[in-house]
């Protein structure tokens, strides 16, 4: 599956993706209450939602993946606060968790391109192993599953990514790579990118179509004027920005590949994906 305008999204939603822009709470319908849980399932449930094990004694799963916004957070907050005290920020956006059973554990496609895995690296296999790095991380740092494609179209994020996992640190041309979450219920979102760097869908569409054609609106200036594309990447790494797939294979001035109309008709699309989406 080639990287497209869509799957960029969530990265935003990434980063790639999570994100405001359209929708409501009561529109993000969790799965019905009444459904038989298996054992297994009951506990997981309760540990999902245990404040003791946080280290304030204040904060679960639940605090940041609540049901009530299809297990995303509540608030527009770029990252949640956590610590002691719960006033210490975390790194990255947390993003939603829901349908994160189709999960696959990290592993490169055919094209080379990394897929699967748990957190924003992949670095986990499995929820197992997620669980565990959870408990050895710190706890200033917010829980951050999903699941989907790394893609490099970010331009505006964190020095954290792929290649900062131990058994990738020879890959440099994965810096800058993040995993895409998924689309379903992306409206629902009220930060998008995974430093939660824009708030709506509007904002994340029109930075990814005027990325490369109008980057002085998104980027700091250089002392001759010009805009300093991808500054949140060491100069050497900066190559690996994908500016060859649409509608990143355009040029400054070029015309961006929406217009502000067609924005607004992928953002009712997008929409479209929310559980218990009502027209």
């Amino acid at each position: 599956m080639r990287r497209t305008i869509g799957a960029c999204l969530a990265g935003a939603t990434m980063a790639l993706a999570g994100c405001g822009g359209g929708g409501t709470a009561a529109s993000a319908a969790a799965p019905p209450a009444d459904r038989a849980l298996s054992d297994q399932a009951v506990l997981g449930e309760k540990i999902f939602a245990d404040t003791t094990l946080s280290a304030s004694g204040r904060q679960s799963c639940a605090s940041c993946h609540d049901p009530a916004f299809a297990h995303s957070p509540a608030n527009a907050l770029a990252v949640q606060l956590g610590g002691p005290n719960g006033d210490l920020q975390g790194s990255r956006k947390t993003p939603g968790i829901r349908y994160l059973a189709t999960n696959l554990p990290f592993f490169f496609d055919s094209e080379g391109t990394p897929v699967g895995g748990f957190f924003w690296d992949g670095r986990a296999a499995n929820f197992a192993a997620q669980a565990t790095a959870r408990r050895r991380s710190s706890p200033t740092s917010p829980t951050t599953t999903s699941a989907c494609r790394a893609t490099r179209d970010r331009g505006l994020c964190q020095r954290a990514d792929l290649a900062q996992r131990a058994d990738l640190a020879q890959r440099g041309d994965l810096c800058g790579a993040f995993k895409v979450p998924s689309l379903r219920n992306v409206a629902l979102r009220q930060a998008l990118f995974h430093n939660g760097r824009f708030r709506t869908l509007k904002d994340a569409l029109t930075f990814y179509v005027q990325r490369d054609t109008n980057p002085e609106k998104w980027y700091p200036r250089t002392a001759d004027g010009s805009a300093l594309k991808f500054d949140d990447l060491p100069p050497e790494y900066r190559a690996n920005v994908n500016t060859s797939e649409a509608p990143y294979d355009r040029g400054r001035g070029d015309r961006p590949a929406l217009t502000d109309a067609e924005i607004d008709d992928v953002i009712a699309f997008l929409r479209t994906l929310s559980d218990g989406y009502a027209p």
